[in-house]
């Protein structure tokens, strides 16, 4: 690992290009941007600058940087396109930094230098392109809702073994290259290059409204581009993806990876994970997304439910959705709102306006409405609900032109798209089929059908073959052409019947889209076509004050169709007045923020953190608390939301999943097992908490007393004295020959010394001696356990504990090899060789939590609600065990078992 104090000579300041390389601070700055870069990266990029004017060999960098330590190739050429990354370059136009064929690299930019005392060269920040525009500034800690995308490229390892360590660098170069395009297309940050993959945040540095989304897109992007970049160069390689969406806590942590790394930009919470996760469960160029991330996209794209799937890391299974399609939906509106439109509300004036509109153009006077309104303010709502009128009524033609910002570079792109829709054309149909679909909706007939269909076709990309001669026009010529095809496509629909065209967002249109549309605005006038055209305040449109242009500018909504919209997407249920007000004041008449605002509203939100991997079934124990929910009325997507971490016995992320679920603000939190219960009140005091499985709560003090918590948490404790006489009980009743025992127990924890007590004070009525061995350790158990068989007629009584689950194999194994009846506390024990096992059901306590969470819900206090004892037992025995031991079971025990293991 490179040390943090590496220094090749003076401290300088070097500038170049529109970076400064500051050495005594060990900053890279764009700018006045900050920019994250590992520091073997900052180390190779100082001793590159430093060197300038001489090729540095592999060699010369692996002394300087590793000190000479043996690195894999893969390993150099990661730090290399990082720091190629970092400066705005990459492995293709080698801007500054150059390489040398069979020589080595050289840094070839021009390089200004200042002494650090001297004042810092501060230059205006430019426009970040390439991979430049993926880096992320360093931060301290932060918590931030992320989505993270997990990628890894199938078939880089195989080239390392027959490539030259060369050409596989450039390889890994590319694939880098590609991974920090596909992130600046789309809005990511690349936090993480590794040698077969890559990891992307999006929502950090920069967040907007549409991250889920934006990380999908560049999943996509990023396969395609692998995929060129595999034809391109005759090699084998494909993608993977995962992605998640959660809180997380942000910043750079130290601590070494696999690959050599000293320092990342590091992100902890479930979605880094998770989506790595599920990157390692998918198949090659496939994208599969976590059950946080599909709930954000709504009908964006199109999906296949896989799973449950059994992931690493994660105890229960855990549902994805692989993506099958993109661009499915005819309209982000749509896409948005599958389930049912809230009401109608504030809007009766402009749907009459627009309605008498429509009159005149279906009478053949085509019209043209401009509808202006900030995000959020309805324009899409007020032409879905248009569509809901006249559709009542008559047949008309609906052509939907959706404008968006991540296509606005490309010329003509809600036309096409609109086209393909119309179509119904597939990504995966053959040319024929596609020229098939095209022609079966192209409505212009006589000559014009047969020199308009090429170039539709052309606009589509779609091989015309022989069925249409080649086009010999100038680009000038074609582009004219295509714009009039377009046009008379328009007029020949409209001549079937009255055209409703709507276009939506023309904010984000390119610039031939605005000068097709000026064409039509034309054109329309003697056409039964009503358009409507959808934008943001910001937009100045060319058309407003022409004869058939109208404005319909939508103004915030007043108090009465707030509560209007309230009322319908509560759906029945009562608000509180105050509650009422805050929404109607927070909203500002905005449509959309009063929905969202509604919702999060209504909808509560249960944290879940599953801290232990001591329990065999704690999936199904989950499964038991949310169908105990879900027969209280809490259904989740309709009025709860489950947020569960599974920590699987892992102390850092207890912690910080604890963190993580307090920071989420949720109305109730669900907690199994001590250590996470003892992390979330580190966490908050404040936040009503419910525990299961804690065998000592008032001991541990989490709760005053059973009776009356106090505080913010109660639940449901495995403790319970009297279990310790039952086992002896049945240690004499299925093995009458026992007249000594061993109690092992944890002696720190006051559940086994209660027990041992309890055991060792109704052993006389038994006649049994009784004795405890203390479980600390392994050698330990097996000492005590050995010492104790040297006498006859001895038998085990093991209590419950942490230890007695990590020591099972171990505790079952001396029970056997020297023939020791053994009573178990769960039937984890006996489910394996153990003999016998009477102790609590593991579910039903989380059955049970589940009224609590419901009074909790409602109103009620964890410090009023009483911690309650298990209530349901069950006793299960090992047939072939007890065979082994020579042991007849009574047939009072086979009668009384809930379960005969054969």
């Amino acid at each position: 690992m490179a040390r943090r104090d590496r220094t090749f000579g003076p401290k300088l300041i070097f500038v170049f290009d529109n970076y400064v390389l500051d050495t005594g601070r060990r900053e890279l700055r764009r700018g006045h941007t900050l920019v994250s870069v590992q520091p073997q990266v900052f180390d190779l990029l100082e001793y590159l600058i430093r060197n300038r004017g001489h090729v540095v060999s592999r060699d010369d960098l692996l002394d300087a940087i590793w000190g000479g330590r043996i690195v894999s190739e893969s390993t150099l050429a990661t730090r290399i396109n990082a720091a190629r990354s970092a400066i705005g370059d990459d492995g293709e136009s080698q801007r500054l930094i150059r390489t040398v064929p069979r020589k080595g690299i050289r840094f070839v930019g021009e390089v200004g230098e200042e002494e650090e005392e001297q004042p810092r060269t501060r230059r205006a920040a430019a426009s970040p392109s390439g991979a430049a525009a993926t880096a992320a500034p360093r931060v301290e800690a932060e918590h931030r809702h992320l989505t993270v995308v997990s990628c890894d490229f199938v078939g880089l390892r195989d080239l390392a073994t027959r490539l030259d360590p060369e050409e596989f660098c450039t390889v890994i170069g590319a694939c880098h290259v590609c991974c920090s395009q596909a992130a600046a297309r789309w809005g990511g940050s690349v936090a993480r290059f590794a040698d077969d993959g890559a990891t992307i945040h999006f929502s950090y540095p920069q967040a907007h409204e549409d991250d889920a989304e934006r990380a999908v897109r560049a999943g996509l992007d990023l396969i395609a581009r692998i995929k060129r970049l595999e034809a391109g160069r005759s090699i084998a390689l494909a993608t993977r993806i995962g992605i998640a969406t959660s809180l997380v806590v942000l910043g750079e942590f130290s601590g070494a990876s696999g690959n050599g790394t000293a320092q990342d930009g590091a992100a902890f919470g479930q979605a880094p994970a998770l989506a790595a996760a599920l990157r390692s469960v998918t198949e090659p160029d496939t994208v599969l997304i976590a059950a946080s991330t599909h709930g954000l996209l709504g009908g964006l794209f199109e999906y296949r439910a896989v799973g449950p799937l059994a992931l690493d890391g994660f105890p229960g299974t855990v549902p994805g959705w692989l993506i099958t399609s993109a661009n499915v939906a005819e309209s982000r509106f749509d896409a948005l709102h599958k389930t049912r439109l809230t009401p109608f509300s504030g809007r009766e004036e402009e749907l009459a306006l627009l309605l008498r509109q429509w009159c005149k153009a279906r009478a053949g006077e085509g019209q043209v409405i401009l509808i202006s309104g900030e995000p959020g303010i309805g324009k899409s709502r007020i032409v879905a609900h248009l569509v809901e009128c006249i559709t009542e009524q008559e047949r008309y033609t609906r052509l939907l032109y959706q404008c968006s910002p991540y296509y606005r570079d490309i010329s003509l792109y809600p036309f096409t798209a609109q086209l393909e829709r119309y179509a119904v054309i597939a990504s995966d149909d053959p040319p024929t089929r596609r020229l098939d679909k095209l022609e079966a909706i192209v409505a212009i007939h006589g000559p014009g059908r047969q020199s308009a269909m090429p170039l539709l076709a052309a606009l589509l990309a779609i091989p015309a073959g022989e069925r249409y001669p080649p086009i010999t026009l100038t680009p000038m010529q074609q582009r004219r052409q295509t714009l009039a095809a377009l046009l008379d496509q328009l007029e020949a629909l409209a001549q079937r019947q009255p055209v409703l065209l709507v276009f939506e967002d023309v904010h984000w249109a390119d610039p031939t889209s605005i000068e097709l549309l000026d064409l039509m605005v034309e054109r329309i006038r003697r056409l039964a076509i009503l358009t409507l055209i959808t934008f943001r305040p910001e937009f100045e449109p060319p058309w407003a004050g022409l004869a058939n242009v109208g404005a319909l500018t939508l103004q915030r909504l007043g108090p009465r169709d707030v509560q209007a919209i309230v009322a319908g997407v509560a759906d029945g249920r009562t608000l509180p007045s105050e509650v009422m007000e805050q929404i109607v004041s927070k909203a500002d008449g905005v449509p959309l923020f009063i929905e969202e605002l509604t919702k999060a509203i209504l909808t509560r939100r249960i944290g879940v953190l599953m801290s232990s991997n001591m329990e065999p079934d704690l999936e199904t124990s989950l499964a038991a608390f949310v169908q105990g929910l879900e027969q209280l009325g809490w259904a989740e997507g309709r009025n709860v939301r489950i947020e569960t971490r599974w920590a699987g016995g892992d102390a850092r992320q207890i912690r910080g999943y604890a963190v993580e679920l307090v920071a989420l603000a949720p109305d109730v939190i669900l907690v199994n097992g001590a250590v996470g219960m003892e992390r979330l009140l580190e966490a908050t005091r404040t936040i009503p908490i419910v525990f299961c499985g804690v065998p000592d709560p008032v001991g541990a003090g989490f709760v005053g007393s059973l009776a009356r918590p106090g505080g913010n948490a109660t639940g449901f404790t495995t403790f319970e004295y009297s279990l310790g006489s039952k086992w002896l009980e049945l240690l004499k009743e299925i093995a009458p020959g026992v007249t000594h025992a061993a109690v092992l127990r944890d002696a720190n924890q006051m559940a086994g010394i209660g027990q041992f007590a309890v055991i060792r004070a109704v052993a006389p009525a038994l006649g049994v001696d009784v004795s405890a061995i203390n479980m600390r350790d392994a050698a330990e158990i097996e000492r005590g356990v050995v010492a104790f068989a040297r006498s006859p007629n001895g038998g085990l009584i093991l209590t419950g504990s942490a230890l007695a689950v990590v020591h099972r194999d171990l505790i079952i194994a001396l029970a056997a090899r020297y023939k020791l009846p053994a009573v178990y506390y769960r039937r984890y024990f006996v489910n394996v060789g153990g003999l016998i096992s009477y102790g609590y059901d593991i579910v039903d306590p989380f059955r049970r939590a589940a009224s609590y969470a419901d009074r909790i819900l409602k109103g009620e206090k964890p410090a009023d609600l009483p911690v309650q004892a298990p209530t349901k037992f069950e006793l299960v025995i090992n047939r072939k065990t007890a065979n082994a031991l020579g042991l007849t079971i009574p047939q009072t025990l086979l009668v009384t078992a809930d379960e005969i293991i054969e």
